[in-house]
Order: structure tokens, then sequence, then C-alpha cells
């Protein structure tokens, strides 16, 4: 299986530090991903020098609650009622458009998974 570069890696090996901050501004979420109990994280792809990198972005109950705000009730109904079937069960739940929203976070520490390793962004507010 085949894997984008990781955006989080790529700040890393500019230089980075983890707690650096960054500022998205128009970011789309196309998933919902739950981790655990209040622990959440969606994925994206962001172009850098012409490739594509995988970026995830990991938040809590908190950002999630105004993830659902800003996509109103329209957007966020079929995500919601999916959520509040199960919020704990991990999984990915794909929406069936985007939900555009603004994302400050800060560079993570790098993790390791059973199929990969990256470096998440967390989210420190959702606007």
């Amino acid at each position: 299986m085949f894997f984008k570069p990781d955006y989080g890696f790529r700040l890393l090996n500019e230089g980075l530090r983890p707690g650096c901050e960054h500022v998205f501004y128009n970011f789309p979420l196309y998933n919902l991903s739950i981790i655990g109990p209040g622990q959440f994280s969606t994925f994206a792809e962001i172009p850098i020098d012409g490739v594509l990198h995988a970026l995830s972005i990991d938040f809590s109950t908190s950002e999630l609650k105004t993830i659902f705000s800003i996509a109103g009730t329209n957007k966020a109904f079929p995500i919601t009622s999916e959520f509040f079937k199960d919020p704990i069960t991990p999984r990915t739940i794909e929406l069936s458009g985007n939900i555009v929203v603004g994302v400050k976070a800060i560079l993570g520490n790098p993790q390791k998974s059973k199929k990969e390793s990256f470096v998440p962004l967390i989210a420190i507010e959702i606007f």
C-alpha cells in the first residue's frame, strides 16, 4: 500500500519543532475519525511543491462542537446522527460534501500506528 508523504514529518524535516503554531483559513473537512472517547481526527491532502502530502489534524469534543455549529443543521445532521449512534467506537465517518473551517493548530509529536508513522497537527481552535 502506498502512502503519501506526511505533512507533519515534512515540517519537522524543514526544522520546525513540535508546538509550532499553524493556521489554515480554508480547511476542508471531508471526514471525521473517532479515535476514542473525546478524541477525534480528520485527514486531508495538501500540496507542497507539486506533491500531495497527507495531513491529519486531531481535536477534542470542544472543537467538534464548533465544527457542528459551523456546518449548520443541514450539513451537520448526517454527521451528528451517525456520530451520536456511537461516539466511542473508533471509525471514520465520510461526509457527503465538505465543511470548510478555519483551524489553528500546533505541530504534534511523531506517532506510529500498525501501518504508518506520521506527525499530526493538534487543533487548538476551530473557527
